[in-house]
């Protein structure tokens, strides 16, 4: 053996080749002694004298305690374990009592109530193996069951997995419960690190290059949210953050904000990274400069060299891993000049954990198993109301499943059994793990080769978020590291990019070309290639790097020459290379302004996204961001996309102009990414289905030319149990085919009902839809269908022919629904009714209070002008012609003869008027101006003339007679008129947000109390209320805004009531 082997291999003996040999030899001494012996013993001494042997040599002691004693079962009978290194057991055979099947079986019994007896004990996962020196078993016991292997030779291969089972005994097993337990709490020690990083970015040693990456960092983060948002979410996000980080943040802007949630960011990442340095060093032969045990007792200079190594991961390219660990934002402690000595200290407890950590993900039996490994982790690292605020609701792995399945279920035979799939926002790679589990089945029985090339080829993933790509990039990573075998070279096919805005497809000089402008603020990077120059993704990759390399050197020349070098020959024009040629110049020019070292990596990965070809499967859980929530300036840059799809329904008032994100999401992937015959599989909000906002959407264009997709089959999962807890958000599997359905334009529903006894699965454990509890889901077919005239909403029934039905009262209306009003903040505008007041004019009202209110007004009790007060009524109180006793009484400072009954009374009329409400309403003016844009914009410039307006009120607040119905499904309508008041009165009612009226005909013209009842009536009928019910949720839920409402036929008519009396007055309950 060749002179310092002996200390090459103990620290990376197991992956050595020598080592391999050392077992084979082992296997081959143990393997003669058992044929020949006479007992069992001498077969369990020869075992464990060549495998102390072979262990010594990589310095490894195997001291197993032998004859260990243990109760069985509920009689507690007693049983002896041969052998027992931690969680690892082994039981010893004479050939003659394990050459049979059933005696087999026998052995099989035993060792399995051994390892149920210690995993009942301490809950950790058991590797038992029985064997008679010749042949072998293992079994796996853990929280997931018992796997069993199949009978095997005792051979070398057999002796490196039990010594692996051996050392990792002594280490902590990586797995997604460990890293919450040792990296997530008040005590761990990355919260530590996390306020370490956090102070040293507001402090004064944050130097030039850490304030660039966060500045670009919050510039492309801040996509996902809006900072001039005054919603309560933010408040709560802030909040999370002082505890994540452990420290009070100023509430004076939001810098603080970001700066908590890089760091905390930042310290997630560490952790990802170092686990990723190990594994790899535990599946190949990768050898870095230094190993964690040491770094984490190193002095600074030593542990900063090995993490900035880490953090550019030129180490690992050069071993031929392309896009794993990839210079990104969250490198900036690493550098010479910002890693201090007090970010030494406290990064080096978490490399000292980390270190105790195997190097290779807790094993699950002998079938290669993909898991999301790192989603629990991150759900605890970073804070729910955070995550929330964000719009980052992370997938349980066997709702993934299913909608996979839901895709390929629509594809034809042939596509069907070599489909590619791509998640376009995979987050952390939930959806990238299940497709990747299928493929894994379905190779069971290839090379491990062939089954790693095809995941590679067939599971892809983009994320806009840069710590989601590295976690989805880290899952890919450690789930195909059992099949690395000695792979020589191989790239991670995940990437950073906008799901929403892809490369634009361009022409120059006759060459097919991909453009993109990357936004920095410095200027934006106008980049354009050829489209031949990324027809290899990986050799892209790689020399996008060398590009870097060269950046950095500020040498503009070899920058063009090797962009140029990836360009075919013959589209090396004059042109083409004065676009590259521009290229270099901005990446010198952001250089020279020490704007650097990050984008041509960028640049790499956003023009990938353009070149990653079709997929016959697209799907995911995109981001559900109300487009209003959108930071301005990218709003605005979607807007044009948006127009350029018709994408918006036109109707300001309806919120035409307010998407959720995730409807261009899904369209921009289907026209970049989905094959011909593919299918598009995404959970989505159902409002995409019914709202008015979405009638652009529903067209479901794809592109300029006009081609379009189709909407084919729909999962309904509202009553299935909420599997996003605690958000309650109704959503669908909507599942699109670029070729047009036999049943199109109707829809087969799947609902889903979960049964009230049986718990939905903790959203951490890894399950297929078909592990799921066989009782778990009660599965009903039901149809929608659009089927109003010139309307692409959908109607819901309980068949095609229920639906088809609702056609003779589908339509729109002559009748205006109102929804009710904007009263906010409710504590100062709702009030219960106490007692009379001082004067017959007054009265005692006590306002209402919310423990969740972001406004601190303090309980009250004030003396108000009865006559401005108006009884409240609320969506829940009205049924089927009954409505509910008021509960509280709203100030209605409108009148029909001041600007058409649109705009609140002046401020010197209410202090001549109503004295009392007037100064009420003076005292929390800074209150009323601190609320969000959300309702000026309701009520327009015009009519907003006083800070205490409230959203829509109009003409018809002024009526006398009013149908009112909820906004909700459990639909009912009633007639009201005046309502009786405690103060001995009758006044007009007025109407919640939730509380849809009806009050006019069509000419503006106020409704009779006749005309009242008839409509009520019609409202109520049994076709009707189905209608409303089944169909969305319903049209009236979602569409109660809509100037032309409710959406059903309803010819305007003054009933007689000569004869037949039709009754619908309330009863006051």
């Amino acid at each position: 053996m060749a002179p310092g082997l002996d200390s090459d291999l103990r620290q990376y003996g197991l992956r050595h080749p020598d080592f391999a040999a050392v077992l084979r030899d082992a296997a081959r001494a143990i393997n003669a002694i058992a044929q020949t012996s006479a007992n069992e013993a001498t077969i369990s001494a020869a075992f464990d004298t060549q495998l102390a042997m072979a262990l010594q040599r990589i310095g490894v002691e195997y001291a197993p305690v032998k004859e260990q004693g243990l109760s069985l079962g509920a009689k507690r009978l007693r049983g002896r374990i041969d052998s027992r290194v931690g969680d690892v057991i082994i039981e010893f055979k004479q050939p003659s009592t394990f050459n049979t099947p059933r005696l087999q079986e026998a052995a099989t019994r035993q060792v399995t109530a051994y390892a149920h007896s210690l995993f009942a004990d301490d809950g950790r996962t058991v590797a038992a193996y029985v064997t008679d020196g010749v042949k072998a078993k293992r079994l796996i016991v853990n929280a997931s069951g018992t796997f069993e292997g199949p009978l095997r030779p005792l051979d070398g291969d057999f002796l490196l997995e039990y010594a692996q089972a051996v050392v990792s005994t002594t280490l902590r097993a990586l797995s997604g419960e460990n890293l919450v337990k040792h990296f997530t709490g008040s005590t761990a020690s990355t919260k530590e690190l996390a306020t370490v990083l956090y102070n040293e970015l507001a402090s004064e040693s944050a130097v030039g290059r850490t304030q660039m990456l966060f500045q670009e960092w919050q510039l492309l983060f801040k996509l996902a949210h809006d900072d001039t948002s005054k919603q309560q979410a933010i408040l709560d996000r802030r909040s999370a953050l002082e505890d994540a980080v452990g420290v009070s943040l100023d509430e004076s802007s939001f810098l603080p904000d970001y700066r908590a949630l890089f760091a905390l960011q930042t310290a997630y990442s560490i952790v990802l990274k170092c686990i990723g340095m190990g594994v790899l060093q535990g599946v190949t032969q990768f050898r870095p400069s230094s190993d964690l045990a040491s770094v984490a007792m190193a002095d600074r200079a030593t542990t900063q060299r090995f993490l900035e190594a880490m953090e550019d991961g030129s180490e690992v390219r050069d071993r031929g891993v392309e896009n794993l660990l990839e210079g990104d934002f969250f490198s900036w402690y690493a550098q010479s000049d910002q890693f201090t000595p007090v970010i030494h200290r406290a990064v080096q407890p978490v490399l000292q954990d980390i270190a105790e950590f195997e190097a290779l993900p807790a094993f699950h039996g002998d079938r290669v198993a993909a898991r999301d490994l790192f989603k629990d982790f991150y759900m605890h690292m970073i804070p729910e109301k955070v995550r929330h605020s964000l719009g980052e609701y992370y997938t349980p792995s066997w709702l993934a499943d299913d909608t996979i399945n839901q895709a390929i279920e629509q594809l034809s035979t042939s596509d069907a059994e070599a489909w590619r799939l791509l998640d376009p926002t995979c987050g952390s790679g939930t959806f990238l793990t299940m497709g990747m589990q299928k493929i894994l089945d379905e190779t069971h029985d290839l090379p491990l080769a062939d089954r790693l090339d095809s995941v590679l080829q067939r599971i892809v993933g983009i994320d806009l978020n840069p710590l989601a790509v590295l976690t989805a990039r880290m899952n890919y990573f450690i789930n195909i590291s059992p099949l690395l075998g000695d792979r020589p070279a191989f790239h991670i096919p995940v990437y950073l990019g906008d799901a929403s805005v892809t490369p634009e497809p361009t022409v120059i000089d006759g060459v097919d070309c991909l453009s993109y402008s990357i936004r920095t603020l410095q200027q934006p990077l106008q980049v354009t290639m050829p489209r031949s120059a990324l027809r290899d993704v990986a050799k892209f990759t790689t020399e996008m790097a060398r590009v870097e390399f060269f950046t950095k050197a500020r040498d503009r020349s070899r920058i063009q020459a090797a962009l140029l070098a990836l360009v075919a020959e013959d589209e090396r024009t004059e042109a083409i290379t004065s676009e590259i040629g521009q290229l270099a110049d901005q990446l010198v020019e952001l250089e020279e302004r020490e704007w650097n070292g990050i984008w041509p990596r960028i640049i790499a990965d956003f023009l990938t996204t353009g070149a990653i070809g079709k997929f016959e499967i697209v799907v995911g859980n995109p981001p559900w961001i109300d487009w209003k929530n959108l930071p301005e300036n990218y709003r605005r840059s979607l807007v044009e996309l948006c127009i350029e799809r018709d994408i918006f329904s036109g109707d300001g008032v309806t919120g035409g102009i307010n998407l959720n994100v995730c409807a261009l999401i899904a369209l921009t992937a289907a026209e970049n990414w989905l094959a011909p015959g593919g299918a598009l599989a995404m959970l989505m909000p159902d409002t995409l289905l019914f709202q008015q906002s979405y009638e652009g959407f529903r067209r479901l264009k794809t592109g300029p030319s006009g081609d379009r997709i189709y909407l084919s089959k729909l999962t309904d999962w509202q009553k299935a149990g909420h599997p996003f807890k605690p958000v309650q958000q109704k959503f669908f599997t909507y599942v699109f085919l670029s070729e047009k359905p036999a049943d199109w334009p109707g829809v087969a529903v799947r609902e889903l009902h979960k049964a009230r006894t049986v718990p939905l699965p903790d959203p951490s454990t890894s399950y297929r839809f078909s592990e799921l509890p066989e009782d778990l889901f009660v599965e009903k077919a039901t149809w929608a269908e659009p089927i109003h005239a010139g309307k692409s909403y959908f109607s819901r029934g309980a068949s095609a022919p229920e639906v088809h039905a609702f056609a003779a009262v589908a339509g729109e209306s002559p009748y205006r629904g109102r929804e009710g009003i904007e009263f906010y903040p409710q504590e100062l505008l709702l009030f219960e009714y106490v007692g009379p007041g001082s004067t017959p004019t007054t009265a005692k009202f006590r306002n209402y209070q919310s423990p969740n209110s972001k406004h601190r007004i303090p309980a009250m009790t004030r003396e108000l002008e009865t006559s401005v007060m108006r009884p409240l009524i609320k969506g829940p109180m009205i049924s089927r012609f009954g409505i509910k006793a008021p509960q509280f009484y709203v100030p209605f400072y409108y009148s029909p003869d001041f600007a058409t009954g649109r705009s609140p009374l002046p401020l010197d009329r209410l202090m001549d008027e109503y004295p009392q409400l007037a100064r009420l309403l003076v005292a929390y003016r800074n209150v009323f101006e601190s609320q969000t844009q959300y309702n000026q914009r309701i009520i327009g410039e015009t009519h907003s003339t006083e800070f205490y307006a409230v959203a829509r009120v109009g003409a018809y607040s002024h009526a006398s007679n009013y149908v009112c119905f909820r906004d909700n499904t459990k639909w009912g309508a009633s007639v009201l008129s005046d309502v009786a008041t405690p103060w001995g009165t009758t006044t007009k009612p007025v109407f919640q947000n939730h509380a849809v009226s009806i009050s006019e005909r069509p000419d503006g013209a106020f409704i009779s109390l006749d005309e009242a009842h008839y409509i009520c009536a019609v409202l109520n009928s049994t076709l009707v209320s189905n209608f409303v019910i089944r169909s969305s949720e319903a049209a009236v839920v979602q569409n109660s805004r809509a100037r032309e409402h409710p959406n059903f036929r309803l010819r305007q008519r003054q009933p007689r009531s000569a004869g037949r009396t039709i009754s619908s007055r309330p009863r006051l309950k």
